[in-house]
């Protein structure tokens, strides 16, 4: 069963998210009636209501400056005549360094990634380092193995028809005798 503030932080992340749209009177009759709900049980999304409301009403009555008509042009020549920052050249050590203190930082941040960062890395050194072993298999799965002798004759027998003559095709000549020796024509 959940919790009464479980349930009250995710009706307030809600209804926080359509706070905006409320103020702008965009939302459907529906979700108004929803968000004031909310706001008449919920002491801190009123005041974060009123705080909204306040910020809105100051933009609103703020008072508001012309610019003279060069103004962008002067700004763009002042902002092209700045220089950038030049860049401090770092030891290999020290940018290892910087990167290893952020990635500390993230982790602090984010403990469950951390988690899975770490069974993952664990599962591929697992992978990668760890040793197979080969499953045997039973003799009647395995495959038939080519006798080697075999191979390496005809293997010497075509090497010595095409060094004697290198035009001969082996293959295409004992087509050519199938083919004489059976009904079927060749193109």
């Amino acid at each position: 069963m959940m919790s009464s503030n479980y349930k009250e932080n995710s009706e307030c992340r809600h209804v926080r998210e359509l706070l905006s749209d409320y103020l702008d009177n965009t939302l459907a009759a529906r979700r108004v009636l929803e968000v004031e709900r909310h706001l008449a049980d919920c002491p801190d999304c009123a005041a974060l209501v009123r705080e909204m409301e306040a910020t809105v009403h100051l933009l609103r009555t703020a008072e508001t400056y012309d610019t003279s008509d060069d103004f962008m042009v002067k700004l763009h020549a002042r902002l092209d005549g700045l220089a950038p920052e030049p860049t401090q050249s770092r030891s290999v050590l020290t940018a290892a360094r910087d990167w290893l203190a952020g990635v500390r930082e993230n982790l602090q941040v984010r403990r469950v990634p951390a988690l899975s960062l770490g069974v993952a890395a664990v599962a591929l050194v697992a992978i990668f380092l760890v040793p197979r072993t080969p499953v045997p298999v039973p003799p009647e799965k395995a495959p038939q193995q080519v006798n080697r002798q075999v191979v390496a004759s005809a293997t010497q027998h075509n090497v010595a028809l095409a060094a004697s003559n290198p035009f001969d095709d082996p293959f295409a000549a004992k087509a050519a005798e199938d083919g004489q020796n059976s009904d079927v024509t060749l193109f």
